[in-house]
C-alpha cells in the first residue's frame, strides 16, 4: 500500500525516528521548516520553523532530539562571516534547546 502526504515542494532531506512512528522532512531553504509526520495517522502533526540556510537533519537514536545543520556564509568584503551552526530541537516540544557554532564550515556567497 502507498500513501501520499501533501507537503510544499522543496524537501531536501528526511529522517525517520528509530521506532518508525515519525518522519521528519526538512524543507528547502526558502521554506525553512521541518515537517513532522505521524506515520500511524499519515498526517503532518507539526511544522517546526528553522533558522536560515537549513542543510541536514538527523534524529537522536532515542527519538528525543533533532539535529539541524545550517550553512554558514560570507556576503563579501565589509561583512563578517556568519559561521555554520548546529541547532538541537526537543522532539517532544519542537523548541530549540541549544545551538553550537561550527566556524570552519562557512562558504562565500558574495
Amino acid at each position: 500500500m502507498t500513501n501520499t502526504i501533501a507537503l510544499p515542494s522543496g524537501a531536501v532531506e528526511m529522517a525517520v525516528s528509530a521506532d518508525a512512528t515519525r518522519l521528519y522532512v526538512l524543507a528547502s531553504e526558502d521554506l525553512a521548516a521541518v515537517y513532522v509526520i505521524d506515520l500511524g495517522a499519515m498526517a503532518v502533526i507539526a511544522t517546526v520553523p528553522t533558522d536560515a540556510h537549513p542543510r541536514h537533519l538527523a534524529v537522536h537514536p532515542d527519538g528525543t532530539r533533532l539535529y539541524l545543520t545550517h550553512l554558514g556564509y560570507w556576503l563579501g568584503w565589509g561583512s563578517p562571516p556568519i559561521p555554520a551552526w548546529l541547532t538541537v530541537v526537543d522532539a517532544r516540544t519542537f523548541a530549540a534547546s541549544g545551538t553550537l557554532m561550527l566556524p570552519d564550515l562557512t562558504v562565500n556567497l558574495g
